[in-house]
């Protein structure tokens, strides 16, 4: 998924894992990298998490 905006770029990728079809969830694993347009830091974020309906 890409967001951006005058300031930002956004990218994110993720992987959905492990499914629950008796706890209707999901897990999921990912990377998001941040991009500052005006100075061109850029910061990477591991994440995990997951839903549930």
């Amino acid at each position: 998924m890409h967001l951006e905006n005058a300031e930002y770029e956004i990218n994110i990728k993720a992987k959905v894992g492990e499914v629950s079809t008796e706890a209707d969830s999901a897990g999921a694993t990912g990377q998001m990298k941040v991009l500052n347009k005006k100075t061109k830091a850029e910061t990477t974020i591991e994440f995990e998490g997951g839903s549930a309906c």
